[in-house]
Formats: C-alpha cells, sequence, structure tokens
C-alpha cells in the first residue's frame, strides 16, 4: 500500500490522533511570511492564466517548494482531508472561533477529527491543478460563515 493509499484510508474514517506522525514545523511563521505569489483578491477578478478566465481570488498562494512541510496557520479541528480535481490535496481546519482554514496544494499528513496547534505540520507542499502556472505554493483560505475572508497569516 502506498502512502497516498495510505491516507486517503484514514481520511475516511475518524480516528483519536489527528497525525500520521506529530511534528511541529521549525520556524512556523517562516512559512507563511514569505513571498507572497497571488494575493486575497475580495470581490476584484483577476485572470487565473491556468484555466484562462477572471475569478475572484479567495486565498493567499503562499510560494514554497514541492516537499516542504506545511504548518496549521491556527489550531483547531481537521474536519476535512480529500483530494480535489482543481485544488489537489486540502485539508481543513475549523479553529475555536468558527473560521475554517482550508489549505489546498498539500500532501495530507493529518487525518479528519484530531486537533492540532497552531505550528503543526499538517502535510507537505504538493501541486494545485487549478494554478498550476504559478510557482509551487500552498493556496490558504479562511472562511467564516460560509462568507470568504481575507487569510490573516
Amino acid at each position: 500500500m502506498n502512502s497516498e493509499t495510505l491516507i486517503s484510508l484514514l481520511a475516511r474514517r475518524k480516528c483519536s490522533g489527528a497525525f500520521l506522525s506529530r511534528r511541529r514545523a521549525a520556524k512556523p511563521s517562516d512559512f507563511w511570511q514569505g513571498k507572497v505569489l497571488a494575493p486575497y483578491s475580495g470581490d476584484e477578478l483577476v485572470y487565473n492564466a491556468t484555466l484562462g478566465d477572471w475569478r475572484t481570488h479567495n486565498g493567499v498562494d503562499a510560494a514554497a517548494a514541492a516537499g516542504d512541510e506545511v504548518p496549521a496557520v491556527k489550531g483547531g479541528r481537521v474536519t476535512v482531508v480529500e483530494d480535489d480535481a482543481l485544488w489537489g490535496g486540502v485539508v481543513e481546519i475549523v479553529d475555536a472561533n468558527g473560521c475554517t482554514w482550508r489549505y489546498c496544494g498539500v500532501t495530507p499528513g493529518c487525518v479528519v477529527g484530531g486537533d492540532v496547534a497552531a505550528g503543526d505540520v499538517i502535510g507537505v507542499v504538493a501541486a494545485i491543478p487549478a494554478e498550476a502556472d504559478l510557482a509551487s505554493h500552498v493556496h490558504l483560505e479562511c472562511l467564516k460563515d460560509g462568507t470568504w475572508m481575507k487569510p490573516e497569516i
């Protein structure tokens, strides 16, 4: 069984631990304070070269090399771990304030139902099919009551 199959199987069932192998990022703030490839656009339409259309950009694209560890911005409960055709690997964490933090382009290292702390490694940087024309990165979104918010990282 390969690691993607194992992650997929674990992600489909609730379990007591949040991680396949729990660890904290060396410097979580360094990851999120690096180069931003594409900022949150709010209601402004921006051109997506990969998809060839104009749309809002509902998150922040943080540059990172494939395989880099991805730390959680905020602590909370892992509610979604899935593979999405446009966004690649997706991890969603709901924090204590009810905000959903959505990490796209991640090979998950956590499982649904577990609790994570800010700075915990939730996976590693992978690919984002919907943003393939950009350099390697993680797409981070923040939703509150179903409305996209500018991710404060």
